[in-house]
């Protein structure tokens, strides 16, 4: 689904990596067909039911605030792509072969890569909101601007994701059909992994270490450790870059060195792609762990308070809850 040969393009029979393979029972395969079906479904059985859960408890059960549109645009994110993993652990089953039609294929590849690059646009533009209204000690990004932020970055990464519409493909191989990116050039496979980097990686993690200097440094004056909020947010946004990390490596060492072990690249590419899945149901686990409570409450008001009812307080009150906004704004609240 991922790569040049990612999720379904192990075609060990690829002329191109040099690799011929014709027995399915091929130990690689074996291990492979073995760790997919394992980790598919690990990342089934908890992505499903947590991701739901986290769409429920935010729909139902939470105050509508600014911030609780980023973690419900980023479960929604997240819950796409599970529900598409079901495709991938039937083609496991068959030896790593692709069963569906072609079309299919290009979907799955466009929806794993538009939740890469939708996630990456939230966390960068959740990082700016967060940061914005700290430096500003006021509350600058309202619901309403909160979901077209979201949108925007389903629409930019729908946009950033049709070169899988483009390129993806299923073809016959001695071991059956595989689903593989077929581009036209070695120069063009080159612009497009370079351009996921950028914009799946490089450029989310400049704004977020940007931003996060710019809200420490404003937090550090007041010489008050991090709030639970603040550190929850931080891990979830750790756990994306490291989730995606190695494959963005390995795709530009592939790419950037001809002498590339092909040995390497083909063992590190499906653990690589298996850890971006993984991606999908680490979220809400880490809301329920670091947040200490099923209920996620705490993200109401993880980088400030938009409640209706604060504006119906009285003088006194009303100015002790914009103290208590301010100090969410740059993770500075002390836990009770």
């Amino acid at each position: 689904m991922l790569g040049n040969d990612t999720f379904y393009d192990y075609d060990y029979n690829d002329t191109d990596n040099n690799v011929y393979i014709t027995e399915n029972e091929n130990p690689m395969r074996r291990g492979l067909q073995h760790m997919y079906i394992g980790m598919y479904s690990i990342i089934i059985l908890l992505g499903l039911p947590l991701n739901i859960l986290v769409i429920y408890m935010i729909s139902c059960k939470m105050d509508k605030t600014a911030s609780t549109v980023w973690f419900l645009g980023l479960s929604v994110t997240d819950l796409v792509i599970v529900l598409f993993l079901p495709f991938q652990m039937v083609s496991t089953l068959d030896y790593l072969t692709w069963r569906f039609r072609g079309t299919m294929c290009k979907i799955c590849s466009y929806v794993m890569y538009m939740n890469m690059h939708s996630t990456a646009l939230m966390i960068a533009l959740l990082s700016v909101d967060r940061c914005s209204s700290a430096l500003a000690s006021r509350m600058c990004c309202s619901r309403t601007v909160s979901k077209s932020m979201v949108l925007l970055s389903w629409f930019i990464g729908g946009l950033l994701s049709i070169p899988s519409l483009l390129f993806r493909s299923s073809r016959v191989t001695l071991s059956g059909v595989v689903c593989h990116d077929n581009y036209v050039s070695t120069d063009v496979e080159r612009k497009v992994v370079f351009t996921r980097l950028i914009f799946g990686w490089l450029f989310p993690v400049i704004i977020i270490f940007v931003t996060s200097c710019l809200v420490s440094m404003k937090r550090d004056s007041f010489h008050i450790k991090a709030s639970r909020s603040y550190r929850t947010i931080r891990v979830m946004i750790i756990a994306y870059f490291l989730c995606w990390g190695p494959y963005h490596t390995l795709m530009v060492m592939k790419l950037s060195f001809a002498s590339f072990p092909k040995e390497l690249f083909t063992v590190g590419l499906p653990i690589s792609t298996v850890l971006a899945a993984f991606n999908s149901c680490i979220n809400p686990i880490i809301y329920i762990f670091m947040g200490r409570s099923i209920s996620m409450r705490w993200m109401e008001n993880a980088f400030y308070s938009d409640r209706s009812t604060t504006s119906q307080a009285a003088p006194e009150t009303r100015g002790r809850e914009e103290v208590e906004a301010t100090e969410d704004l740059i993770g500075i609240r002390k836990d009770p």
